[in-house]
């Protein structure tokens, strides 16, 4: 009997336990994505990108949240939150623009965490559901260094020749040829364009894309593209957006390029015709690429961080295309950087930001007053000592002496939090650090961080403009949970709202973004230099008073003091040297700064200066910078807080110089760039302040680029003496006339004679360095050189 009770209740526990069980654990999952991402399946690592999911529902009908767990880098972004619904058997499709993809998970070799997520009722409140599919996305990635390009022609075969670009090319080149105005890779959001550094128009007009595929192109430049167009009147008259800011006129009449300019231009034997190419002059604001003789074959106009370029040659026109330098004719035409390293590479603005945080969450609330606190608790200790027994004695109350010191030391203890707290309590904190990059075309292009200090536990959210992007970086693990439970951002009527979920009292969290202010305002130079002085006016036509403005060019800094909105200075300052160059970051190779200070502001200067000097890598001139403690991100908390701000705005530019008689230029007037010569050997420049490197065994090339410098194709150069005392390197210097590399002796050595020879045509310094015996880890001194001239006459 007892046994059959005991089958019984065994029974009953089975079919509750089955009654009560999830839906979605006992059925198939309903729902089934298809998901893809990048441009065929391309992405470029720390790249915008974009998702294309395709969702299937076979079940019920579903109206909830879609939620992407989008990590851009290690430790930073948000989770995206799309409101959907979809009918019983219906198929739908989405187009998500991501700020970046994260690969950490992909080689680790830990648990891939799912990347999509679907919520019945909400992502706030509502169920988890389970679905079928693709979890998560294998993109094929590639590094920042590579070259990404696409080709927007009809006639694929007639200008595939492009492709003789990878013979010059050291890292990896991927061309992709799209054949019609309607592809889904011409898209709608400049994001999905980011991982591009050129796109190539040929006979597909610009005219003939939509309103909103041409705003994302000129987004794509604004923020760094280059966009490309030809001579023939099809390009000229379908430019679009660009249609006023092509850089070359025609004239309407062809002009002959003679055979042998064509030879010493792409120094070969292998011409054995002249060209024609169209006449064209450079327009205002462009400078050209390629000249050969007084023919203008390509130049380039400044959009934003980008460039519009045209070439004066169709692509497909064999004359050219057959020549054995057409290689290297479109390289110099779109001055593509063949040896790139990650010394000149610069960060997108996520990786930029995030570097910013750990000063950035700094407040000055953190910081606290010893000496303060010590004559706090020595008050302390006499109130409940001798000052308290003194006044109990005096009063014949001393038996009331258990009652007043727990009293005393309770008040005390709230006096110490209330003076400790007093800035956290009534509303929560927020440090704000922006760098704004001052466009020609008064664009501002803007990165950003904000540390939020909270004043309680809970939800936080910030609303967030269009036009600019806000994700959660920084001191949450990820490892653990899903993004999603993190933070998340979701679309609103008038932007979008960023929230950062479950914060505990008095914590920190930043979030990091873009924005883009069209119109904002420039910063207009007129400097010269003359006689080692710079001379001429900076006009401010920012809406902010700029303060600390100074020049940085190599390693010396020109301080101008400052500028109101709106006003003019004049400058007349003394400076080192002829020629100002790109500034040196102060950092060493793996980030840290050697000059750390203890003043909060004055670190987060330092970090922003720093950030301006690697953002402008690829301009090889000066860079003007001031700051302003006025705030132009358009981000806010919706519960409102205290802010303080600090926005650095930068701008690249060059001087008019007027020569001297004789000309002096150093090593220190351009950067070093080092480069593995056999391509297995691994070096890099450790400090260019301090003028060291490190360098394993095997060849390498150090190379000292003065182009920047045009004056310079008149110097006729005269000496040229070079000093090193390294004993674990040989140190060649390459003449470029005769290919051969000429041996240094270690000391100073002095060349005076066919010194010309040793500079190429684009004023390049090319030294070889080996290491002698096996490396062991420790530095090397680079050698210094000084190079004397005059201005041929």
């Amino acid at each position: 009997m007892k046994k059959n009770w005991l089958v019984a209740l065994f029974c009953v526990l089975l079919i509750g336990v089955g009654l009560y069980m999830p839906k979605q654990a006992l059925a198939k999952a309903a729902i089934h994505v298809d998901a893809e991402i990048g441009i065929n399946n391309r992405i470029k690592i720390d790249m915008p990108t974009v998702l294309n999911l395709t969702v299937t529902n076979n079940g019920d009908a579903f109206s909830g949240d879609l939620v992407v767990d989008a990590e851009v880098q290690y430790n930073i972004g948000s989770a995206l939150v799309y409101p959907v619904d979809i009918a019983m058997g219906e198929t739908k499709t989405f187009t998500i623009y991501l700020d970046g993809f994260s690969d950490r998970f992909m080689y680790s070799g830990q648990t891939v965490q799912d990347m999509f997520h679907f919520y019945e009722g909400g992502i706030e409140k509502g169920k988890k559901l389970d679905y079928e599919g693709d979890h998560y996305v294998s993109p094929r990635i590639f590094n920042p260094m590579a070259e990404m390009m696409m080709v927007v022609s009809t006639r694929k075969d007639e200008v595939s020749k492009i492709d003789r670009i990878k013979l010059f090319f050291s890292e990896e080149l991927d061309i992709l040829y799209v054949e019609q105005k309607n592809s889904p890779y011409l898209a709608e959001d400049y994001r999905a364009l980011q991982m591009l550094d050129t796109i190539v128009f040929d006979d597909i007009a610009v005219q003939d894309l939509s309103q909103k595929q041409q705003e994302a192109l000129y987004q794509w430049v604004q923020h760094g593209g280059q966009v490309m167009f030809t001579s023939n009147a099809f390009a000229q008259n379908g430019a679009g957006v660009f249609k006023e800011h092509l850089p070359l006129q025609f004239t309407g009449k062809d002009v002959t390029l003679l055979q042998d300019d064509i030879k010493q231009y792409t120094q070969t034997g292998s011409v054995d015709a002249s060209v024609d190419v169209q006449e064209a002059s450079t327009v205002q604001g462009a400078t050209s690429t390629v000249k050969i003789g007084e023919t203008v074959l390509a130049a380039k106009k400044s959009i934003g961080r980008g460039d519009v370029v045209q070439v004066a040659y169709p692509l497909h026109d064999p004359q050219l295309t057959e020549l054995s330098g057409y290689g290297r004719l479109l390289v110099d035409s779109l001055q593509i950087n063949i040896n790139p390293s990650y010394q000149n590479y610069s960060q997108p603005a996520y990786g930029k930001a995030n570097h910013w945080s750990h000063v950035n969450e700094l407040f000055e609330t953190f910081k606290l007053n010893s000496w303060l606190l010590i004559a706090g608790i020595i008050v302390y200790m006499l109130l409940i000592g001798p000052v308290l027994y003194m006044v109990l004695k005096r009063k014949d109350k001393r038996e009331k002496m258990w009652l007043y010191v727990p009293i005393i030391a309770i008040v005390t203890s709230l006096l110490f939090f209330a003076f400790g707290a007093r800035d956290r309590i009534l509303k929560p904190q927020i440090q704000q650090m922006a760098l704004f990059e001052v466009s020609e075309d008064g664009t501002l292009i803007g990165s950003y961080s904000n540390a939020l200090l909270s004043n309680r536990s809970g939800d936080f959210d910030y609303q967030v403009p269009n036009g600019t992007t806000a994700i959660a970086a920084g001191s949450s693990d990820l490892n653990a949970v899903s993004l999603h439970l993190k933070s998340y951002v979701k679309e609103t009527a008038d932007g979008k709202m960023l929230t950062l979920r479950d914060m505990n009292y008095w914590s920190v969290q930043s979030i990091i973004g873009e924005t883009t202010i069209e119109a904002g305002g420039k910063l207009i130079t007129d400097l010269k230099i003359e006689n080692l002085k710079l001379t001429g006016t900076i006009t401010n036509e920012l809406p902010v008073d700029l303060h600390g403005l100074r020049v940085l060019t190599a390693n010396e800094v020109i301080e101008l003091g400052a500028v109101n909105a709106g006003d003019t200075i004049n400058v007349d300052v003394a400076v080192k040297r002829q020629f100002m160059s790109q500034p040196y970051s102060q950092a060493n190779y793996y980030g840290y700064n050697n000059t750390p200070t203890i003043d909060l502001i004055e670190q987060r200067k330092q970090t922003l200066q720093e950030a301006a000097i690697n953002t402008n890598v690829s301009h090889f001139g000066p860079l003007l910078i001031g700051w302003s403690d006025v705030s132009l991100v358009p981000v806010t908390l919706k519960t409102g807080s205290t802010q303080s701000t600090l926005s650095y705005f930068v701008k690249p530019f060059q001087p008019e110089v007027v020569m001297a008689e004789q000309l002096t230029m150093t090593n220190e007037d351009a950067l070093p760039q080092l480069e593995a010569k056999d391509g297995n050997s691994w070096g890099h420049i450790e400090n260019i302040a301090s003028n060291t490197a490190y360098i394993a065994e095997g060849t390498f090339q150090l190379t000292y680029d003065y182009s920047i410098a045009e004056n310079l194709k008149s110097v006729n150069w005269t000496e040229l003496a070079v000093a090193y005392d390294d004993n674990v390197y040989n140190l060649g210097l390459v003449n470029v006339k005769t290919g051969e590399t000429d041996m240094l002796e270690q000391g100073k050595q002095t060349i005076t004679e066919n010194v010309q020879d040793y500079m190429n045509d684009n004023h390049v310094l090319i030294f070889e360095l080996s290491r002698i015996g096996r490396e062991d880890g420790s530095s090397i001194n680079l050698p210094t050189f000084t190079l004397k001239g005059a201005p041929q006459q």
